[in-house]
C-alpha cells in the first residue's frame, strides 16, 4: 500500500515537473528571442561604428600624407592618388611605359609616407625567393633578404617590373598582400605598417609589341592592387631634366635652347603615338639628350640618333625630324599635361582586353 502511494506521488511530481519544464522553455525562448534581437542590433551598431572609425583613420592618414606633399614637388601628377592609396593601407601598382619615372618616384614616396624602412628589388625570370625573403645557410642561420626588414618592421616594399617576374616572385607578392607569409624560419605575420608598391609596363595580359618579354598575371593577384596609370607627365619630366641642366657648370646650350628641345621632343612623342610609329620617347631619353648637349656639346639630331632613333629608319625618321624642325605639327591628342588649366579626365586608359577580363572574372 505504501509503495503504491509513493508511486502515485512520484507520478504527480513528474507531471508537475514536466509542466514547469515546458513553461521554463517557453519563457526562456521568449527571453532568448528578445535578447537575440537586441544583440543582433548591438552587433550591427558596433560594426557600423568600427567601419566609421576605419574611414576616419584612413582620412586622418591621407590628411597626414598631404602635409608631406611638399617633399614631392615636381613629381609626376599621379603621385597624389598613389600616396592616398598607400596611406590608406592598400597595395598599389603603377603601370606605364618605360622611362616614365615609375621607379624614380618610389624613394620620395617612402619619405613622404614616413616609412621606417625602404626596400626595392627589380625582378626578372631568374629572381628567386631567397633574393626577396632570405634563406637559411648551411649552418642553419637565417640570412635576410631585401624585403625582410619591411615585412617584419614595416616600411615600403617595391617590386620593380612586376610583370617581368616569375611564379616565385608572384607567390611572395601574394603573401605580402594577404598579411601572412612563410619565411625560411617559419610563418611570419606581415607588419601592419608594411606597404607594397609594384611597377609594371603592361596591364598583366602578357607580351605586346613593345614589351615582348612580359608575363601574363593572374586575375586574382591583380585584384589585390589599386592600379594607377602612369603615362609620361610633360611638366614633371621637364622639371626633373632641368635639375641636371642647372647643375652643369657653363652648359653648351642656353635655357632657351633647353626649353625648345624639351618642347620639340614631346611633340615628336605625340606625333609618334598618333601615327603608330614604333618608337619610345621616354623621360630617360630626354634626360640623356639634354645631358649630352649640355655637358658634351653634342648636336641635337646626333643625340636623337644615339638615344631614340636607333630603331627608326627611313620615312618614319624623316617625318619625326620634320616635327622636330616644326615642318609638321602633331595632331592634338586627348592627353594634356595635368598641370594645364583644363586637365584631362582622370579615367585611366585601360585596354579593352583588361575591361573584358574584369567584367567576366570579377563579380562586382
Amino acid at each position: 500500500m505504501q509503495r503504491k502511494t509513493i508511486t502515485t506521488t512520484q507520478k504527480k511530481m513528474s507531471s508537475n515537473n514536466d509542466w514547469i519544464d515546458g513553461l521554463t522553455e517557453q519563457v526562456l525562448g521568449k527571453i532568448d528571442n528578445k535578447y537575440t534581437e537586441k544583440f543582433t542590433a548591438l552587433e550591427k551598431a558596433i560594426a557600423e561604428t568600427t567601419q566609421q572609425n576605419v574611414k576616419l583613420e584612413i582620412k586622418r592618414v591621407i590628411a597626414h600624407n598631404r602635409e608631406h606633399y611638399s617633399t614631392l614637388e615636381g613629381q609626376h601628377y599621379q603621385v597624389k592618388p598613389l600616396l592616398e592609396t598607400l596611406g590608406a593601407g592598400l597595395s598599389a601598382m603603377i603601370i606605364g611605359p618605360t622611362g616614365s619615372g615609375k621607379t624614380r618616384v618610389t624613394k620620395p614616396v617612402a619619405k613622404a609616407l614616413g616609412c621606417k624602412h625602404y626596400a626595392i628589388r627589380q625582378v626578372n625570370k631568374q629572381t628567386g625567393t631567397h633574393d626577396l625573403i632570405g634563406f637559411n645557410n648551411s649552418g642553419g642561420q637565417y640570412v635576410p633578404g631585401v624585403l625582410t626588414n619591411v615585412i617584419k618592421d614595416g616600411g615600403l616594399a617595391v617590386i620593380d617590373e612586376m610583370d617581368n617576374g616569375n611564379s616565385n616572385v608572384l607567390m611572395i607578392i601574394k603573401g605580402i598582400c594577404s598579411g601572412h607569409i612563410n619565411m625560411p624560419y617559419g610563418p611570419q605575420d606581415v607588419h601592419p605598417d608594411c606597404r607594397l608598391m609594384c611597377t609594371a609596363n603592361t596591364w598583366g595580359l602578357g607580351p605586346d609589341r613593345e614589351y615582348v618579354g612580359r608575363n601574363a598575371l593572374d586575375v586574382a593577384l591583380l585584384n589585390e592592387f589599386v592600379c594607377i596609370e602612369w603615362p609620361y607627365d610633360t611638366d614633371a619630366e621637364k622639371a626633373w631634366v632641368k635639375e641636371t641642366y642647372i647643375r652643369v657648370d657653363k652648359p653648351h646650350i642656353t635655357p632657351v635652347q633647353f626649353n625648345k628641345f624639351c618642347d620639340r621632343f614631346q611633340k615628336m612623342r605625340e606625333y609618334a603615338e598618333n601615327n603608330k610609329i614604333r618608337v619610345i620617347f621616354s623621360t630617360r631619353n630626354l634626360h640623356q639628350c639634354i645631358t649630352l648637349q649640355a655637358m658634351s656639346g653634342w648636336d641635337a639630331v646626333d643625340c636623337l640618333d644615339a638615344t631614340v632613333f636607333r630603331s627608326v629608319k627611313g620615312d618614319a625618321r624623316r617625318k619625326l625630324l620634320d616635327v622636330y624642325m616644326e615642318k609638321l605639327k602633331p595632331i592634338k591628342t586627348q592627353y594634356k599635361s595635368p598641370h594645364d588649366k583644363n586637365p584631362p579626365s582622370m579615367e585611366p586608359n585601360v585596354p579593352e582586353e583588361v575591361k573584358d577580363i574584369v567584367d567576366e572574372e570579377v563579380p562586382f
